[in-house]
């Protein structure tokens, strides 16, 4: 998964440093082994900091409403 975290990192930099979003990774050394399709747990990853962004975007904004949703 420390592995994964990283490249999926490195995928989404250039949309990251548009956004002007700095990155620090801290990763567990000894994290137990994950089974699963690689592509597909990335591309969790990939959704996972993609809607991050959007919601910070929408903080930013002044639109709550579209982070938070009651």
């Amino acid at each position: 998964m420390n592995e994964m975290a990283r490249e999926v990192l490195q995928i989404l930099r250039g949309e990251l440093k548009e956004e002007n979003i700095a990155t620090r990774i801290e990763l567990k050394p000894e994290l137990p082994v994950v089974l699963g399709h690689k592509g597909q747990l990335q591309e969790v990853l990939v959704n996972l900091i993609n809607n991050a962004i959007e919601a910070l975007d929408a903080i930013q904004d002044g639109n709550h409403t579209a982070a938070t949703k009651d």
